[in-house]
């Protein structure tokens, strides 16, 4: 009898050992395996043993409501069996619309990319399952395609054209149907910097600042950041300006005031007559004296004037020239790292450009110095030597008999 109790007692301790060995990893393996076989009857009972030992894991929560669901399936009434000649309707059906998903699912990524052409490809191709034919989301998201397609041509057409405005706006009608459309979202922040580094670059200073501060919304992280010390570099040159101005109205205000005096009408003068002297009778000579003619000396052309002042022309010409050329490549190099996300070098480049266009005054005055010169030189080659006359002079007299001595000066 002792024998006996002592072999039921080693049972009990083995199958105590057996069953503390059995945890949780091994009932969620059985699980797994049973609804692999499709036996979900074992893999439910298996996930519920697993949920008793951790009741709050999620993989045998979600696997336990697809066992419920299958069990519930296969408890409904078989359908009627169909006349096909295919042994496995279903599975094919099944991977149709597998295949339909994942369309679907491409379709939706490159939605979201901006890339509307390829989109619609793939709906449409979801769209030919008879899973999916009907299928009103798919609908929507084609027609948005044709339109994001159409609208995104419309806007390049624009700004081919040059109507930046239209093509603007084409761009935001598509940013309505897909506000996270990074393509486009950029082509807007390209465009609004570009217009305000223009605006800058001509001292407007304001319009600048509004074009980068509409930017803003659609510019990425690094971008925003360009924008930021753009629309500083704005502020401060605004404000400099108006710095400018309040000092000018005050030295203005400094100024005395001089007020024009009022012109008094002269009272008209009446000539004095003067009693007039008798003249002095001369002697009758009886031969007329002849005119003794003018001498006249004709002074030769210098061409030493002529030649200065086409050199002055040529000169101040070239310099102008040259002054234009370097404000040019200067700007151009501006706008060229106006995309550029290095705050430096943007800076380097608009300091150049600030002190080529300081001057410009100096290129206008060579201008103004060349015009001059053009015309100075067309009235030295026009206009002819005025003839000189010699300062003394013998004629006859207008009112009296004989000759007169005239001095010119």
């Amino acid at each position: 009898m002792k024998s006996f109790l002592f072999l039921l007692t080693l049972l009990l301790l083995a199958g105590a050992t057996y069953a503390q060995k059995v945890t949780f990893d091994d009932y969620k393996k059985r699980g797994d395996a049973c609804f692999t076989k499709q036996d979900y009857q074992c893999a439910k009972d298996n996930y519920e043993r697993a949920l008793r030992i951790r009741d709050n894991d999620a993989y045998c929560t979600n696997q336990l409501k697809k066992v419920n669901d299958a069990i519930k399936k296969a408890a409904q009434p078989a359908p009627k069996k169909t006349t096909q000649k295919d042994p496995k309707p279903v599975e094919r059906e099944s991977e149709t619309v597998r295949i339909a998903e994942l369309n679907k699912k491409d379709g939706d990524d490159l939605f979201k990319k901006g890339d509307y052409e390829a989109a619609q490809k793939k709906y449409e191709a979801a769209q030919n399952s008879p899973a999916f034919s009907n299928d009103g989301y798919i609908k929507e998201q084609i027609k948005f395609c044709r339109l994001a397609a159409a609208f995104q041509k419309d806007a390049k057409s624009a700004f081919a054209r040059g109507n930046g405005a239209e093509g603007l706006a084409y761009l935001k009608k598509i940013l309505e149907m897909n506000s996270t459309d990074p393509l486009t979202r950029q082509q807007i922040t390209d465009y609004l910097q570009q217009r305000g580094d223009q605006q800058y670059a001509r001292n407007q200073f304001n319009e600048a600042k509004k074009s980068y501060e509409e930017a803003l919304p659609y510019a990425d992280i690094q971008t925003k950041g360009t924008l930021a010390n753009l629309i500083n570099s704005c502020d401060k040159e605004i404000k400099a300006e108006a710095d400018r101005r309040a000092e000018a109205a005050k030295v203005a205000k400094q100024e005395p005031k001089t007020t024009p005096k009022e012109s008094k009408p002269e009272t008209q003068k009446v000539p004095e007559t003067k009693p007039v002297e008798p003249a002095v009778k001369q002697e009758v000579v009886k031969k007329e004296a002849k005119p003794v003619p003018e001498v006249e000396l004709i002074s030769k052309p210098s061409v030493v004037p002529k030649i200065i002042t086409a050199g002055i022309g040529v000169g101040a010409l070239a310099y102008a020239f040259v002054l234009n050329n370097q404000y040019k490549s200067k700007l151009d190099n501006f706008t060229s790292l106006s995309r550029s996300s290095e705050y430096r070098q943007w800076r380097v480049a608009y300091d150049d450009v600030k002190a080529a266009r300081s001057k410009n005054g100096l290129m206008n005055a060579c201008l103004g110095v060349a015009v001059g010169a053009v015309i100075v030189e067309s009235v030295l080659l026009i206009k002819k030597p005025k003839a000189k006359r010699a300062a003394l002079q013998l004629n006859s007299s207008s009112q009296n008999w004989g000759l007169a001595l005239q001095y010119h000066f």
